[in-house]
């Protein structure tokens, strides 16, 4: 944590060294680095390349690595449970593919102060994120075309300082089963 001399404002940062999942047998990791921003926004930096986005934004982000974390530790199928939320700033999707329950969100979010070679160029207020379960129980982050893949440990890390710096709390929210949103869905009801 570091104090800022111009305004005395507390200005909370956190770093972690996180795993690379997708180059975990080379024992591959970077550099993650989350921070607080003016207006309670939040940093994420993967190796010194990062972007700034809003407390909304961080919000969404926390929430959607909380839910796959959530889909990830479930293991039967048929009780697997998501959350009921009203839909946010990215459209999440639960599928499930060769017996096991997949997460994915993703939509356009703005962001601020980014890195132009950590967007490939991508500016302003439509720039693509996503959050994933990836294989074998890892997780992914995705800016535009740069993703970060990470463990569940490293995805927990991620979501609580996302929530700390942008000075928010972890909300609860009622759970239904997956496979029984499915049928009504697919009964039309």
């Amino acid at each position: 944590m570091s104090v800022s001399n111009a305004d005395h404002a507390v200005v909370l940062e956190f770093k972690r060294d996180v795993l690379c999942w997708r180059g975990r047998e080379f024992d591959e990791f970077y550099e993650c680095r989350v921070a607080g921003t003016d207006g309670r926004g939040a940093r994420i930096e993967f190796e010194s390349e990062g972007v700034d986005f809003s407390a909304e934004v961080a919000g969404e982000i926390a929430f959607c690595l909380s839910e796959a974390l959530a889909i990830a530790e479930q293991t039967d199928v048929e009780s697997v449970t998501a959350a009921v939320r009203e839909e946010g700033l990215l459209n999440r999707k639960y599928r499930l593919l060769c017996g096991a329950w997949q997460f994915s969100a993703e939509g356009a979010v703005h962001v601020e102060n980014a890195n132009l070679e950590f967007l490939d160029g991508a500016v302003g207020a439509g720039i693509l994120v996503a959050v994933r379960t990836i294989e074998e129980g890892g997780f992914e982050l995705q800016f535009e075309w740069m993703g970060f893949s990470f463990s569940a440990l490293d995805a927990s890390w991620l979501q609580e300082k996302l929530l700390k710096v942008s000075q928010q709390h972890p909300k609860q929210y009622p759970r239904v089963g997956l496979l029984e949103a499915a049928e009504e869905a697919a009964a039309g009801g």
